[in-house]
């Protein structure tokens, strides 16, 4: 029932999670804003039904005071009916009274305290849950665990919301508190919904994670909104949990019991055409252009960097309008496929970078929709301003793009720095750890492990550095992009040499002993690069711990 006027105009508002604050956008600039509180149609219909059963109770009452206050009235007596005593109606109020406050108590004490076929509070003997459409039982680390989920349907509009209710429960107390969202990750891997998921209205929150106790469950509801302009296909639903107070996803576990991945795939949800045709300015575009190419127009193209280093991936946003110019099938799709050719140039005008991005196999005229296409600048790319140009094929029309990157490249070092501890062991096709220097005092280890890149990649691995103690379990370990997050995998030169500097603090109780450091690369999520042996960690050196 809230409504928002901007300058007189309505705005759309939307609920904060968690506090359910009144959320909506207001453009820089001096304006006047109303905020007031409305009546729905199911509140107006609640407050009718409402007034007229106070009207009606009004009625009864003053029916039976008037009954009750005719002594004077003249008794009737029928053949084989009752005699009627109006002095007995004190008995029969005290008794209708006493029958609510009976219901009432009833429902506080034993219907609120008990399970039944609409209302239940505690898990099967299994775990399960009786009634979820698809029950998982999939647990997470700190001893969470995902028994099922409702999806209210396989199949929407593209402008329309999906429903998902997450039922969770606890092995243990967890140790924090936790959040979950769902987004629609499509076949590019992107995410094709809004940044976050909503609560549907009137969902009432679960007590926080770190207050829950096992044999019990939570109801966890979403709505999810694909983005505006999202093409029709196939996306995955995907869940992720995190930690409210530090943002760090919350691992799910194998069958093992061991850390898998961050998120969680659900399922699959196909979007079909929207019910309403889309909106131009509901897209959200900042940089409007409305080039006309042939026969689509490009109504934007944003970027979302314009600073990078080589290998940075860069994200680029189009919008688009089919004009209908084009050669139409008999179904009215367009015979051919539109493919966009990106060009990055240099300040001469040559070609830096060249990228084909495939926009839509079918359309028809006056539709919208959305493009994202992931772009990885070259490792090789020198320090300078670059500009976009995109040319839309088969059509050949062009036009520049009003946007430029900067990009800084990194020193490149191919000359090998001395190492003390040679391994020279290579993962994959994309690098050889070449070896490491060490400085250990009682408290920590100093490792300094040298990379060679083997080959170019667009995939951003991450290195780790363990510390294992003699039964070979985690004492110590420190991940992330190499080199302090400053150089990833993905601007790396072939014959390039990169040092990565880690620090491992010691715990103050392991005991005195020979540990094991060992180290290798990683898909963060995913699986770990392997050596020709098939191991999937390189040991570096073995490390003696003192006595602290």
């Amino acid at each position: 029932g809230w409504q928002v006027r901007v300058d007189g105009e309505p705005a759309e508002i939307a609920p904060t999670d968690p506090d359910g604050l009144i959320a909506f956008d207001v453009l820089a600039g001096i304006h006047t804003v109303t905020v007031r509180f409305g009546e729905t149609p199911l509140r107006l219909l609640a407050d009718a039904i409402s007034l007229l059963s106070l009207a009606v109770g009004i009625l009864v009452y003053w029916h039976i005071s008037k009954l009750g206050n005719s002594a004077n009235l003249p008794i009737y007596q029928f053949t084989n009916l009752p005699t009627y005593q109006p002095t007995n109606l004190p008995i029969y109020q005290s008794a209708i009274l006493f029958l609510a406050i009976l219901l009432l108590a009833s429902k506080l004490a034993i219907v609120d305290r008990i399970e039944t076929p609409f209302r239940r509070h505690t898990l099967q003997p299994d775990g399960s849950l009786l009634g979820v459409e698809h029950s998982l039982g999939q647990p997470y680390a700190d001893s969470m665990t995902l028994v099922g989920y409702d999806q209210s349907r396989v199949s929407l509009p593209a402008d329309d919301t999906l429903r998902l209710d997450l039922y969770w429960t606890a092995r243990a107390r967890p140790t924090a508190r936790y959040q979950s969202v769902v987004h629609l990750v499509g076949p590019d891997g992107l995410r094709w919904s809004k940044h976050d998921s909503f609560r549907p209205r009137g969902y009432a929150g679960y007590p926080p994670t770190d207050t829950w106790d096992p044999g019990r469950y939570a109801l966890d509801s979403h709505e999810v909104e694909p983005l505006p302009g999202a093409p029709p296909g196939a996306y995955d639903v995907v869940l992720t949990m995190f930690d409210k107070d530090t943002l760090a996803p919350l691992s799910v576990l194998d069958e093992q019991g061991q850390p898998a991945a961050p998120t969680l795939t659900l399922g699959q949800v196909t979007l079909i055409a929207p019910r309403r045709p889309t909106n131009p300015d509901k897209l959200d575009v900042r940089r409007r252009l409305d080039v006309s190419l042939g026969p689509v127009t490009l109504l934007g193209a944003d970027f979302d960097r314009d600073r990078a280093a080589p290998g940075d991936p860069v994200l680029l946003t189009t919008f688009w309008r089919a004009d209908g110019a084009g050669e139409q099938g008999s179904g009215g799709a367009e015979e051919h496929d539109l493919t966009a050719h990106l060009i990055l140039q240099s300040s001469d005008g040559s070609t830096a970078a060249a990228y084909d991005l495939l926009l839509t196999s079918a359309w028809q005229p006056g539709d919208i929709w959305r493009g994202q296409h992931l772009l990885y600048l070259p490792a090789t790319l020198d320090t300078a301003v670059y500009s976009w140009r995109l040319t839309l094929l088969p059509i050949y029309q062009s036009t520049s793009l009003p946007s430029t990157i900067r990009v800084t490249a990194p020193a490149h070092t191919f000359t090998p720095p001395p190492v003390d501890i040679e391994t020279n062991a290579r993962l994959g096709d994309v690098a050889t750890l070449v070896g490491a220097n060490l400085q250990a005092s009682n408290s920590s280890i100093t490792v300094t492990v040298l990379w060679r890149a083997e080959a170019e990649t667009h995939t951003s691995y991450h290195a780790f550095l363990h510390l294992l103690d003699p039964q070979g379990r985690l004492v110590a370990q420190s991940d992330g992009v190499p080199a302090n997050w400053t150089r990833p995998t993905t601007g790396w030169l072939p014959g390039e040499y990169i040092a990565d500097v880690r620090v491992l603090t010691i715990p103050p109780d392991a005991p005195t002993g020979a540990y094991t450091l060992s180290a290798g690369l990683y898909v963060p999520g995913g699986e770990r690069l392997t050596a020709p042996d098939g191991a999937d960690a390189v040991p570096v050196t073995a490390v003696t711990v003192p006595t602290q």
